[in-house]
This record gives structure tokens, sequence and C-alpha cells, in this order.
């Protein structure tokens, strides 16, 4: 029979395994437990956790506890290295890379608050439409040809902060002298363009009917779409891959998701932030499609694509060169257009 003290002993080695096991678990782990709690159904997508906070709880603990004491900027190397963040802009080509994907002269913000899509200026400011950016409902149909943007993300790859750690980092332009001492930018410099811009974006008052919010955790992402589609059985939409961009594809098998009835949609696009930001938006009224692309000579698959058509297009009220080149004018036909590499859409489960 085991004597006692060596029966503690055993016990109290087996207590402490368990207690720095529980401290050096992933927020991968931590995430797909969160998913499989608060969505009803389908497994967590591939393109969340790929994003998921490499910091364990220890680290997360560590860093929160920092932030709520303002002390988080003493160890911003260590912080932005651990949890993969964009601190450094890097040389004066990278920044110059950075600033024309974030506000370049060659790109225009589709939308006054938070459409992604771009549209091309040439010298003299006239705005164009690239070809198959927008088309109309009718466009989406089996055997057409159609031109596919270039809608590869070129953003940094980042990661998102776990909310224990994002909820104690200010986020506001209120906030930015606190912002910039957190992450050393100094004033008037990319970092700090990249500061204000994805803030100012966040902070535009969302269009008549929708709701928006600025997340950097995907707990809040989940959250957001959960609540803003009325019911926890829910799935994301992602491009799985950049095959058939740039390039003529031939469309294959059309699928309307909820059998082509009106629906509810989230949203969300990548923002540019030293961790992963994403602007998420619940826009009512749209008919979403899931598409296949095929090589228009081999006719075989390369990839496939969600298609989502706003039937009520006041968001690009302001933008009279859309429904130019649609053949058309604002509140007289829906806007159609391809998922950008980066964005998800939620959508209820059917």
């Amino acid at each position: 029979m085991q004597k006692l003290p060596s029966l503690f002993a055993s016990l109290a080695l087996i207590l402490s395994f368990s207690v720095f096991s529980s401290w050096a678990i992933s927020s991968n782990s931590y995430l797909v437990n969160y998913w499989n709690t608060h969505v009803y159904k389908g497994a967590l997508p591939e393109f969340l956790l790929s994003r998921a906070s490499p910091l364990t709880t220890a680290e997360s603990v560590t860093f929160a506890q920092l932030a709520n004491r303002n002390a988080l900027s003493s160890h911003i190397d260590s912080f932005c290295a651990s949890a993969n963040l964009l601190c450094s802009t890097g040389s004066a080509s990278s920044q110059a890379e950075l600033l024309d994907e974030l506000i370049g002269t060659e790109k225009l913000s589709l939308r006054s608050s938070k459409n992604d899509n771009s549209l091309a200026s040439d010298k003299h400011g006239e705005v164009k439409v690239e070809p198959g950016l927008f088309f109309r409902a009718k466009d989406i149909k089996t055997g057409n040809v159609v031109p596919m943007p270039d809608y590869i993300d070129k953003l940094p790859k980042r990661s998102f902060l776990p909310r224990t750690v994002a909820s104690k980092l200010p986020f506001s332009s209120s906030k930015l002298p606190e912002i910039r001492k957190i992450f050393h930018a100094t004033e008037h410099s990319t970092l700090d363009t990249i500061l204000k811009h994805s803030m100012r974006m966040c902070e535009q008052a969302p269009i008549a009917g929708e709701a928006q919010s600025c997340v950097s955790s995907a707990e809040d992402m989940i959250d957001f779409a959960v609540s803003s589609l009325g019911t926890k059985a829910v799935e994301a939409k992602v491009v799985e891959n950049v095959k058939g961009l740039k390039t003529n594809v031939l469309l294959g098998d059309v699928k309307k998701i909820k059998s082509g009835q009106a629906t509810v949609v989230v949203s969300c696009h990548q923002r540019l932030y030293p961790y992963l930001l994403y602007q998420c938006h619940r826009i009512p009224n749209n008919h979403v499609y899931q598409v296949d692309l095929l090589d228009q000579h081999t006719k075989a698959k390369i990839s496939s694509a969600t298609a989502i058509c706003h039937l009520d297009a006041a968001e690009f009220s302001s933008h009279p060169e859309v429904f130019t080149a649609l053949g058309s004018a604002p509140g007289k036909t829906e806007v159609c257009h391809f998922m950008k590499e980066g964005d998800l859409l939620w959508v209820a489960s059917e």
C-alpha cells in the first residue's frame, strides 16, 4: 500500500501538470471550444482557425495585465512578435505599398462607409469601373464567361487578438495619443496613417437599416454574426483559393443560397491595423449565390466563388459610375459582386 506522503506528492505532481497544461493551452483550442459552445452546428471555419491568436493562455493573461496597467508599450516588441502583429512598416518601399493598399491614389473606396471593393481612377482622376467588378443577377448564369477582378488579399498577414487582450486596448480617435504610445507610432508616420484611417472607417455611421461593428477577436466576430442573423446556426463563406482571379472564367453550377430568397447577411471586410481587424456590417435584402468557376478552355473546375447581390443598392448611390456600367440608375437595379479574398460573408445555415 502506498504511503500517504508519496500519494500526496503524486497528486501534487498531477495537479501542477494540469495547471501548467491549462496555462499553456493555445487560442486555437479555446476558439474551437468557443465555436462549439456558441454555434449550433458545423465545424469552425478553417479560415478563422488559421487567424486565431498564437498566444497561449499564460501569455494572454500577461499581456492583458500589462495593457490594464498601461505598461504594454514597454513590452511592445515581445507583444508584437508573440501575437503576430504588424508593428513595423519596414522600408520606404514597403511603406509605400502599404499606403497604396490602404488609401493609394489608384484606389477609391466604393462606399462612403464600408464596402471594400474599389474603383480605379486614371491620371486625370476620372473613375473607371474594372470589368467584372460589378454585374447584374442575370449575369450569374451557368455557361457565361466573365472576367474575374483582382480580388487577391495583399494586406500583411496578422492574427486576431484574444478577446481578453483586445478588450484592454483603446480603440477610438479620441484615444489616438494612447494608441500611438502603445505601438510607438510617431505622428504623421505610416503606422500613424494606418491607425487613423482604420479608426475613421470604423467610426463612420452605418447606412440606414444596417448595423456594424469593428471586431479584433474571432469571438467578437462570431458573436456579431450570431446576434445579427438572429440564430446560432450560422456559417461563413470565404474565398477558398485565388485560382481564376484576374482571368476570364466560365461559370459552372450556380447554387442559390436560401433557395434564392432575399436574406440578411453579415459581411466582414478586413482593415489594415497592427492586429487583425474586421469591419462587419449587417445588410438586409440580398441574394447570395455559390458559383463554380471553370477553366473556359478545359471546363475543369478551378475554384468556387460567392456572389452577393444587394437588392437595395442605396449604399452605392454616391457612385453613379457603378450604375452607368450596369446600364441602369440608382434605385432601379440590384448591384452584384464577388467576395474578395480575406473577407467573410456570414449567412444563416440552411
